[in-house]
């Protein structure tokens, strides 16, 4: 790794972790599957009121009609192939499905997951192991394995059971302000008007946790939340958790966390929020957002504040999953300000500032940078012709040795009902390769996909992307087909 490579690697660190609450702060794969799955989730959701009101169009009140299952599934098959002779090759299968409806049927459930089979393996030059040099290796082969799973989530609901709104068992995700992918049981209950309680407890999930032994033997999480809306316009919350979490590295952890806060909505345009975190009694960080809308002028704009006052290291890995990989995080504080304004229906503007700066300058270091990064973006919207969208979009890094910069642009097309392609370009003067620790210089992407619908609930989708560094390319090419059911 070159000395420059090793100058940006508090890059990935800043991206990944620094911006963020430490409570909303999962395993990489564990936050971006949390996000996948909630998009999925309001798809199927979509999906399921889309085939009510065709039963209801129907004339037939049953359900039977469409079926009581709802969900996804995406075959994927993804190559990878650089021209120092680096190749990768893998094929994924997604699973989202909801069965049953909450608001009707007594019993429901979930299943979200993913499988990925990795076809080239160990024949890879360079091997899986990330230190041996591979620039396509990933997270899948850590486990030097080359069929890999994902559960994601997968629980069944007793939908008014007695006492409590609803009773969940099997793996999930704790939906408060602390976050936590377990196994086990939750139960939801609303105790008075305007009063929701959450109560939870199982083992934790934990995807990436370089060292411990078996989490069923030796960790466990458990925790609750109640929400009051005191006002209409105001809403009052404390949500407190246990972890406990034994690895070889740092040994057994017992950490309490509590957070608390609340929201406000000044009219029906503005709102206001603080969280206050506590670990064992102790403050953790303070956050507070400001945010405001408005559908008369078709403008949106926000501010955040994050101040952490004290240092981050080995507490549990549910609370500090950057600590195999950075060791700790210096006290900081961040300041985010973001607007978009659209003008005339058919042009966006959006533009936005965020500074990092170290509560203690001199704790500066590679995974502790402070850093000011600006963007803007301009969007034209259905013109010249209809369906057609573009966007450009700009964002500079300034931290305190270097300045780095990307500049891009990309068009989306609707080709009929059943068509979309888009197409783009950026150079970005620096990239990070997470994981590898490889970068490159210089690097001028473009991609293509195309998007077919060729059915209602099936489609056809294709992506091809070049990399063109200083001195190597990286391609891809994937091709997946999804049905939704």
């Amino acid at each position: 790794m070159t000395s420059r490579g090793l100058s940006r690697t508090w890059i990935v660190a800043v991206v990944v972790f620094s911006w963020l609450p430490l409570s909303h702060l999962p395993g990489s794969e564990e936050r971006s599957a949390a996000s996948d799955i909630e998009s999925a989730r309001a798809a199927v959701l979509q999906l399921r009121a889309e085939r009510a009101l065709l039963r209801e169009s129907l004339g037939s009140p049953s359900e039977d009609v469409l079926g009581g299952t709802t969900g996804s599934v995406t075959v994927e098959a993804e190559y990878r192939f650089s021209s120092d002779g680096d190749r990768d090759l893998d094929t994924y299968l997604w699973l989202w499905a909801e069965v049953g409806d909450d608001s009707r049927d007594p019993i429901t459930g979930s299943f979200s997951g993913r499988l990925n089979w990795d076809l080239n393996g160990l024949g890879r030059r360079g091997g899986v192991i990330p230190a041996e040099g591979s620039a396509f290796a990933d997270y899948n082969a850590i486990e030097n394995e080359r069929l890999t799973e994902r559960v994601y989530t997968g629980y069944i609901d007793f939908n008014r059971a007695g006492p409590f709104d609803k009773i969940r068992f099997g793996r999930q995700f704790h939906g408060g302000y602390a976050g936590g992918h377990f196994d086990g049981a939750a139960f939801f209950a609303s105790l008075w008007k305007e009063t929701y309680l959450q109560v939870y407890g199982g083992v934790p999930v934990n995807y990436h946790e370089l060292t411990g032994e078996d989490p069923f033997a030796t960790d466990r999480i458990y925790g609750g939340a109640v929400t009051y809306h005191w006002t209409t316009d105001l809403s009052l919350f404390l949500d407190v958790q246990g972890v406990r979490d034994h690895t070889e590295l740092y040994g057994t952890h017992n950490d309490y966390l509590a957070v608390l806060g609340f929201s406000y909505d000044f009219q029906s345009c503005l709102r206001a929020s603080v969280i206050e975190n506590l670990i064992s009694g102790e403050q953790r960080d303070l956050s507070g957002s400001l945010v405001y809308w408005s559908s008369e002028h078709d403008f949106h704009a926000s501010a955040h504040y994050f101040w952490m006052p004290r240092k981050q290291d080995d507490l549990a890995y549910q609370l500090t999953p950057f600590a195999d990989a950075l060791g700790a995080l210096e006290p900081y504080q961040l300041l985010r300000l973001e607007a978009v304004k659209g003008i005339g229906g058919h042009f966006e503007v959006g533009a936005g500032v965020t500074r990092r700066e170290l509560i203690d300058d001199s704790d500066e270091s590679l995974s502790n940078n402070e850093y000011t990064q600006t963007r803007a973006s301009f969007s034209v919207i259905e013109l010249p012709i209809e369906d057609l969208d573009a966007t450009i979009s700009f964002e500079h890094w300034n931290t305190t040795n270097d300045d780095e910069f990307s500049l891009g642009g990309d068009i989306r097309q609707r080709l009929g009902r059943r068509h979309v392609l888009e197409a783009g370009s950026y150079y970005a003067k620096f990239k990070y390769r997470q994981l590898t620790l490889v970068d490159t210089l210089n690097v001028q992407t473009y991609f293509v996909r195309w998007r077919w619908a060729f059915a209602r609930d099936l489609s056809f989708h294709l992506k091809g992307e070049v990399e063109d560094a200083e001195d190597v390319t990286y391609n891809t090419l994937s091709a997946a087909v999804t049905l939704r059911f």
